[in-house]
């Protein structure tokens, strides 16, 4: 097959050039194609890793908002050892919040009613609540919803460009078979 190419006689001939040393070019595109394949690798379980995380944390929020009775200290350990179960988050680099936020139509502002947190994170402040206008959707006055967050680090399993992060998600859910999800923090409020 003949390619057409400028005019150049330098072109031309190496166009038409078909010699080639096999093993060269094997010793030269093998490291190439080793470092491509660790980096889509990489990519790939990078990119599999925060799916995962998205879809526990739903879970879990999905869980707990179907929840009549009133969650407890237990409960909400029970959700951290479960999103590392089933993020495979072994070494312990997990995290967990779950917040009931109630929305107070006549001041326009979002209300903590009760947050816990479980890992290397701690319950929600009503200041840090207030600032959640922005990611929290339209509601009724007197709504409450469950906010379920989660944090856990990510490793790159090969050390090629990507760096360690924080993977977080923040997912809010309506109680489904109750107006609110309650917490007893042990004490029978």
């Amino acid at each position: 097959m003949k390619i057409t190419v400028p005019k150049n006689r330098f072109f031309k001939r190496f166009a038409n050039e078909e010699d080639g040393s096999w093993s060269l070019e094997i010793i030269i595109l093998t490291p190439a194609m080793f470092f491509a394949l660790l980096f889509v690798y990489d990519a790939f379980y990078g990119f599999r890793m925060n799916s995962v995380n998205q879809k526990v944390a739903f879970t879990i929020s999905d869980m707990v908002s179907r929840e009549t009775t009133p969650i407890d200290d237990a409960y909400v350990s029970g959700s951290l050892e479960l999103f590392k179960f089933m993020t495979a988050a072994h070494n312990n680099n997990a995290s967990i919040r779950i917040t009931a936020v109630k929305y107070d139509g006549e001041n326009d502002k979002f209300e903590l009613e009760w947050s816990e947190g479980r890992g290397n994170i701690i319950g929600a402040t009503p200041a840090e609540v207030e600032n959640w206008k922005d990611r929290l959707p339209n509601m009724p006055d007197n709504e409450i919803i469950t906010v379920v967050e989660t944090y856990v680090d990510f490793e790159p399993v090969f050390n090629i460009g990507f760096e360690d992060r924080l993977i977080y998600n923040f997912v809010f859910t309506r109680p489904r078979y109750a107006p609110q999800v309650l917490y007893d923090n042990g004490t029978g409020t």
